[in-house]
């Protein structure tokens, strides 16, 4: 990312060694001389923490995220594993276990029961083409 393009407020995905980029805001930029560079303080959307990180290379410009997750991966804007598990996580927490990945359909296991399996449900989905509702078993 270049030096110019980073601004406090701008929505990035960071790396804190957890071998997957993490989506953030940041907070804050200082500028320092010598060979300290930029240092940035970037939000995390994960769990709220403050991270400082010292080199630029360790963030990379987010495009938006939607609120609920993409039904289908294969439109997401970033495409890496840490887009990938973000997207799960948001739609898991909104009880949206089920992601298309084109024509594939994945499942998150939730350990507990959801009513979306009853005969409305089936009914909404009977006939139709897999893309012409939300992502489901049916």
């Amino acid at each position: 990312m270049e030096e110019q393009a980073i601004n406090v407020g701008m929505p990035v995905w960071f790396d804190i060694g957890r071998e997957y980029l993490l989506p953030g805001v940041i907070k804050e930029k200082e500028i320092t001389t010598g060979k300290s560079g930029t240092f940035l303080t970037v939000r995390s959307l994960l769990d709220a923490k403050m991270y400082s990180l010292g080199t630029q290379p360790l963030v990379q410009f987010r495009k938006h995220l939607e609120e609920d997750g993409m039904e289908d991966m294969t439109q997401l804007e970033d495409l890496h594993d840490g887009a990938v598990l973000y997207n799960l996580k948001k739609r898991f927490e909104k009880q949206m276990i089920y992601t298309y990945i084109g024509s594939i359909l994945l499942s998150v296991n939730p350990y507990k029961m959801y009513n979306i399996y009853g005969t409305d449900t089936v009914l909404k989905y009977k006939g139709k083409s897999f893309m012409d509702n939300p992502p489901h078993l049916f």
